[in-house]
């Protein structure tokens, strides 16, 4: 069995789960996610942990129906 890990780069990992590119990168900068980045001078490619990022995704919190809300709610506020 291949034990090798996959990684992919910001921009194919945004491309397969269709989510942007900017969000995939806070959720690495917020170390949800195990990314690295390449290079020696730390300008290189951020690379994602695909395992990582899907294990997150399917963790998520989705609001059921029941719990969306519809429309715009009117609140109270002084000005």
């Amino acid at each position: 069995m291949d034990k090798r890990t996959r990684m992919l780069s910001i921009a194919k990992a945004a491309e397969m789960y269709q989510l942007s590119s900017t969000y995939i990168r806070k959720l690495a900068k917020c170390r949800k996610i195990h990314a690295v980045r390449t290079g020696v001078t730390g300008n290189g490619k951020i690379l994602i942990n695909a395992e990582s990022l899907e294990d997150y995704l399917a963790s998520a919190y989705l609001p059921s129906e029941e719990n969306a809300t519809e429309g715009i709610k009117r609140i109270s506020a002084e000005l």
